[in-house]
C-alpha cells in the first residue's frame, strides 16, 4: 500500500489515482503501509475498492457508497441484478408493479425495498384519489400527490443508479408495514 502525497490517504500498490481525492499518484511522494479491508469492486473498471475510498485507485471514478450498512459494515443484499433492474422501475408506476412482481427472480433486499416503496406510493395515491371528494381539502390532496410524484421519480432514479438508500418519509412506514417480505 502507498500513501497519497496530496491528502495522506492509502492507495493500493500500483494505483494510478488516489482513492479519496482522485489526484495522480505518480507525482506524489509515496511510502509503504498495510492494506485496509476490501469492501467491493469499482463499477467502471472492476478494480478492488477498499474501506473509506471515494474514488477508484485504478481509474479515478467515484465509488458508490453503501448507505445501508450498519456500524460493523454488514448490510443486506442490496445489489440489484442488472438484468432485472429495468423491470424494478415498474414498481413506481401503479399497476405496472405487476411487472417486477412476475418477472424478477432475484428477490433480494434491494428488490423488496423498492417493491414496498412502490406499493406504498400506489396505495397512498389510490386512497387520495378515492378520498378527493371534499373541495376544501383539494389543495392539500394536490400537495400530497406532488410529493408522492417526486418520491416516485426519486425511487426510479435510485433503481437506475443501484442506490440502496430508502426513500425519505416512506422508510418509517415501510419499517413497520412491509408487504413484500
Amino acid at each position: 500500500m502507498i500513501i497519497c502525497g496530496q491528502c495522506g490517504s492509502r492507495a493500493e500498490d500500483g494505483a494510478k489515482f488516489c482513492p479519496v481525492c482522485g489526484s495522480a499518484l505518480h507525482t506524489a511522494p509515496v511510502r509503504q503501509v498495510q492494506k485496509p479491508e476490501q469492501t467491493g469492486f469499482c463499477e467502471s473498471c472492476g478494480a478492488p475498492v477498499y474501506k473509506n475510498e471515494t474514488n477508484c485507485s485504478n481509474c479515478g471514478a467515484p465509488v458508490r457508497i453503501n448507505y445501508s450498512a450498519d456500524a460493523d459494515g454488514a448490510a443486506g443484499d442490496l445489489t440489484p441484478d442488472p438484468a432485472e433492474k429495468n423491470y424494478l422501475i415498474g414498481a413506481y408506476f401503479g399497476i405496472f408493479i405487476l411487472i417486477p412482481a412476475l418477472k424478477c427472480k432475484n428477490r433480494n433486499d434491494f428488490y423488496k425495498m423498492h417493491m414496498n416503496q412502490g406499493l406504498w406510493i400506489s396505495i397512498i395515491m389510490s386512497a387520495l384519489f378515492i378520498l378527493n371528494i371534499n373541495d376544501k381539502l383539494r389543495y392539500l390532496y394536490s400537495v400530497i400527490c406532488i410529493l408522492l410524484f417526486v418520491l416516485s421519480i426519486t425511487g426510479i432514479v435510485r433503481v437506475i443508479h443501484a442506490d440502496p438508500r430508502p426513500l425519505p418519509i416512506l422508510d418509517k412506514i415501510i419499517e413497520k408495514f412491509k408487504f413484500v417480505k
